[in-house]
């Protein structure tokens, strides 16, 4: 008894070893680095093995759980984790709303989530259906610019059958577009109404495509990866008349300097695209002078001005 159980032991420990070779390999460690080379020098000392064997099968489970947790959404609702299996799952969508998630307070209650009490989720199903939704909005203004109009992604929609209402998060604030007799479009940014305008700004910073607020002349500027401001193909607003220009905040780079704590003078380089977020900036009427109060807003609006 005491062979057999040996001899099991040792084919199923051949197994996790060939798994978690496997694991590692394809997770691109290299055969040769130190990490497999600590792996060999633990796996020959008999001291150890039972060590070494315990980690391989850690890793093996995290891989099969990592291979699971790609079928399924994780949401953060009532401070809590929530998983839902979604009926057609997609990898974007997933990490968009694990993200918005944790970043806003989203309540579930009999079943149906909900945002300041707007219901955008049934997950009553078994497989509920999840899906994401592109709003397009036009300029309301007479004034025309090289900007036709604003996509926007990852967009919620509220479930409603007496109303089409769409509901946006960017920096820290939402957004509700509510759609008018099929053509008209009203919009809120925090309960305070807006519209999407074409303001000029002064000689210098003309036609910028922004959100004015109904009753002020006073507007506001949203940068997002998941807004899109679709240029004129046209003439000389073409993608490629000013050369490459999307690809330019590719090339700048930031250079930081701070003092660690030994008070050394440091310096780290970062590509700008890397450190690109969301922001929100508010231009007031009639000077708009534009203020920026920290470096990440700068760069946000570096990589709109290149883009526009």
């Amino acid at each position: 008894n005491n062979s057999v159980d040996f001899v099991a032991r040792s084919r199923v420990e051949e197994l996790i070893f060939e798994t978690s070779y496997k694991f590692l390999v394809n997770k691109g460690l290299d055969i040769r680095s130190p990490d497999f080379k600590l792996i060999r020098v633990l796996n020959s000392d008999p001291d150890y093995q039972s060590y070494v064997l315990l980690v391989k099968i850690y890793m093996s489970l995290c891989n099969i759980n990592k291979s699971v947790e790609v079928d399924y959404y994780k949401v953060q609702c009532n401070g809590e984790y929530r998983i839902i299996i979604p009926q057609n799952f997609s990898k974007t969508t997933s990490d968009y709303l694990e993200e918005v998630s944790k970043q806003y307070t989203f309540s579930e209650r009999d079943g149906i989530m909900k945002y300041d009490d707007l219901p955008i989720f049934d997950l009553r199903p078994h497989q509920p259906e999840i899906n994401m939704y592109r709003v397009r909005l036009d300029s309301a203004s007479d004034v025309y610019s090289m900007v036709k109009y604003i996509e926007i992604k990852n967009v919620f929609q509220v479930m409603d059958d007496s109303k089409e209402q769409y509901l946006i998060f960017v920096a820290d604030n939402a957004l509700l577009v509510e759609v008018v007799d099929g053509t008209r479009m009203n919009l809120r940014v925090n309960n305070i109404s807006v519209e999407v305008a074409t303001i000029f700004f002064n000689d210098a910073i003309s036609f910028v495509p922004c959100f004015k607020y109904t009753d002020s002349e006073d507007v506001v500027m949203f940068t997002s990866r998941n807004f899109h401001f679709h240029v004129d193909n046209g003439g000389q607003f073409a993608t490629d008349y000013y050369g490459m220009r999307h690809e330019l905040i590719e090339s700048i780079f930031s250079i930081e300097s701070y003092v660690d704590l030994n008070d050394d003078h440091q310096f780290k380089e970062s590509k700008l695209s890397a450190l690109l977020t969301e922001s929100k900036t508010v231009l007031y009427f009639p000077d708009y002078l534009l203020q920026v109060p920290n470096r990440a807003q700068l760069i946000n609006l570096m990589d709109l001005a290149l883009r526009l």
